[in-house]
């Protein structure tokens, strides 16, 4: 028995993934094996290096088959093509040995990613992009990439639900190539999880529209829960493909997560007020936020005032003649005694009571 090594390429649109299921008859696999074993005359399986999920698109898929047929490989070749529907493609054919596997064999997988990034239509690829019509930050999508990139537990980027098999894959690398407006994410790696590649898609597209920081992914990696990898939920899902379409209403709700996260609100209270829209719950968190921000404008006064004075004896230490004894007349201040023990809880507490007697010292001595 001939073993049958062939590339294939298809337009995913219309079937239901690659992998035969016993509730449909519309997968390629389905398609292959049916009409192999009608050029065979008897029952013929055949192995992909990959199972694509519903609605994606293969520009080079490798797979295999064992079939008894005097037909050359040119001959299966053109026969698989004549008979084949208009959106599936058999782009070569060749002879393999005979204990070759198209998946066992297989030493990496690329999934490719289109993103239109535009307010006009794609019209002719419109079922091989995904629009998304406002302004990504690209250097933000390739910095958050980073963190995906090795061997981790990508439990929160997988719809799979049978939790027994493990979800530890190796991603090699992360491409991205950006011509006009359009965006091309690369994914290569030893194998992906069930919906692996649309989750970390839509995850680095998030940070990308300013709704997730890059260095949250890291976080996402090690909490190992799907819910947050994505907080923005679609307007409708199509059973058939898995694609997920949005509305204005989604459009609004990241409007709100983007201007929370401008003023550094964290994630998990936004999500918090997007469950149940209470305004007297963002408004608790935003006078907590404005008090924690104050805290800083306060730490940042105080460093910018220790950076000016480092930044004064610099140029006085430049300006200074070795073995010169120079005289400096300071304006007169007061000494303070101080009778009690001082705890402040921090350097904050005594430096800004220094700073306000400073400021009567002028009034008090004149």
């Amino acid at each position: 028995m001939r073993n049958f090594r062939i590339v294939i390429q298809y337009e995913g649109t219309r079937y239901q993934g690659w992998q035969r299921q016993g509730t449909t008859q519309n997968t390629l696999q389905g398609k292959f094996e049916a009409l192999l074993s009608k050029i065979a005359g008897t029952p013929v399986e055949i192995q992909a290096s990959g199972r694509t999920d519903a609605g994606v698109h293969a520009l080079g898929q490798t797979a295999n088959f064992h079939m008894n047929t005097e037909l050359s490989c040119e001959e299966l070749l053109d026969k698989l093509n004549q008979y084949l529907p208009e959106d599936v493609a058999v782009i070569s054919c060749q002879e393999a040995a005979p204990r070759f596997h198209a998946r066992l064999n297989a030493v990496g997988k690329t999934y490719c990613y289109r993103i239109h990034n535009s307010k006009i239509p794609a019209v002719f690829d419109r079922r091989l992009v995904w629009q998304i019509e406002q302004q990504l930050d690209v250097d933000a999508m390739k910095t958050a990439a980073k963190y995906l990139v090795g061997t981790h537990d990508f439990a929160a980027f997988t719809s799979a639900k049978n939790k027994k098999k493990s979800t530890v894959r190796s991603i090699e690398s992360i491409l991205f190539e950006q011509n006009g407006a359009d965006i091309r994410i690369s994914f290569r790696g030893d194998g992906f999880l069930f919906h692996m590649v649309r989750i970390l898609t839509g995850t680095l597209v998030e940070v990308g529209l300013g709704v997730r920081r890059p260095e949250e992914i890291a976080a996402i990696l090690d909490g190992k829960d799907r819910q947050k990898a994505g907080m923005l939920a679609p307007e409708y899902t199509d059973p058939d493909t898995g694609y997920r379409y949005y509305g204005i209403r989604q459009f609004e709700v990241l409007n709100t997560i983007r201007y929370l996260r401008v003023l550094d609100l964290p994630l998990s209270q936004i999500a918090e007020f997007l469950q149940n829209r209470d305004t007297d719950v963002i408004e608790e968190k935003l006078e907590k936020q404005k008090a924690l921000i104050q805290q800083k404008k306060r730490e940042l006064e105080i460093m910018e005032r220790k950076i000016d004075h480092r930044i004064e004896q610099i140029r006085d230490a430049r300006c200074s003649r070795l073995e010169e004894i120079q005289l400096k007349i300071f304006p007169e201040t007061r000494m303070v005694l101080l009778r009690d023990p001082v705890r402040p809880r921090s350097y904050l507490d005594l430096e800004i009571a220094i700073r306000q007697m400073q400021k009567g010292q002028s009034s008090d001595l004149s």
